[in-house]
């Protein structure tokens, strides 16, 4: 059995590297862009580049398809390759509606087909340590900011801020309350996001997605009972409550997509996954119409 991929893009690209390490690639799907498909012959010369998605769909032998394509393609292309009997990885978000997701989520489990969706922080490892420290050290506030530019022809909701979501109700649950912060002006609604999530037991999280900004930094502030880290890009912090500052504590040493995408892999073989995603992707979906995005 092998796998295909349909979209081969900036992210596509770095899918079907990883994948290829894993799997066999037999197809790859794109509209037509001259550079990608040189690109796809040059670097991967035994996948076969196709125009079309029928041979992917009706070959028996491709048991997985990978979906890299803009946001507004994720469901019907994900919902077209579960129809024709094909297990299914697709980036983050899953649908545009709660309605498209969870249509998905009933069509795989009926069909018996392995449903995975790519929230990919939800397999760093900073974030994997994250989950393991406040097992005994909770959480009592979170402040999440990603700083970026660019990315415009995407919903900022879809394509930002569920990130965001996944990584803050994966270590906190689902949020009691959500206040959206008003921007003072139009631009800034569509580029800028500030909000506040109240959960039980007084535990608060704010969150910011600006994609206006001139420096790139995703950065995670994390207050527990009896510590604070700071997560920023692929390192985690401690304060170290007697020199009085922030020393490193931990560094990736591996790559969350390689991580993200052996556990589809594995998902696939032997149907032990380490999140339960599709829940998360349902999650960040719903949060987002509850503030009125």
């Amino acid at each position: 059995m092998s796998y295909a991929i349909i979209g081969l893009g900036k992210w596509g690209k770095n899918l079907i590297k990883e994948f290829s390490k894993l799997e066999e690639i037999s197809y790859c799907y794109t509209k037509g862009n001259q550079k990608n498909i040189s690109w796809l012959k040059k670097n991967f010369p035994k996948v076969k580049y196709v125009d079309s998605l029928t041979p992917i769909f009706m070959d028996r032998k491709i048991s997985s398809v990978i979906i890299s394509t803009p946001i507004k393609s994720h469901y019907s292309l994900s919902l077209s390759a579960l129809k024709h009997g094909k297990n299914v990885f697709v980036e983050k978000p899953l649908g545009t509606t709660l309605r498209q997701c969870s249509s998905l989520i009933k069509i795989a489990k009926k069909q018996n087909l392995k449903l995975f969706v790519g929230h990919i922080f939800l397999y760093h490892p900073v974030f994997i340590k994250i989950h393991k420290l406040i097992q005994n050290d909770p959480i009592v506030y979170l402040d999440s900011s990603w700083e970026k530019y660019g990315t415009f022809n995407e919903d900022i909701g879809l394509n930002l801020l569920t990130h965001q979501f996944s990584i803050i109700t994966s270590l906190l649950g689902t949020p009691q309350k959500i206040i959206l912060h008003n921007q003072p002006s139009k631009k800034l609604e569509k580029n800028l996001v500030c909000l506040d999530m109240k959960f039980k037991q007084n535990i608060q999280a704010r969150v910011l997605t600006n994609r206006l900004s001139s420096k790139k930094r995703f950065l995670i502030t994390i207050l527990t009972k009896n510590n604070i880290y700071i997560w920023e890009n692929d390192e985690l912090y401690k304060f170290d409550k007697i020199k009085k500052t922030f020393k490193l504590f931990f560094r990736s040493k591996i790559t969350p997509l390689e991580i993200e995408c052996k556990e589809f892999v594995n998902y696939v073989n032997s149907n032990i996954v380490l999140f339960n995603n599709t829940k998360q992707a349902l999650t960040a979906i719903k949060l987002l119409k509850e503030t009125a995005f």
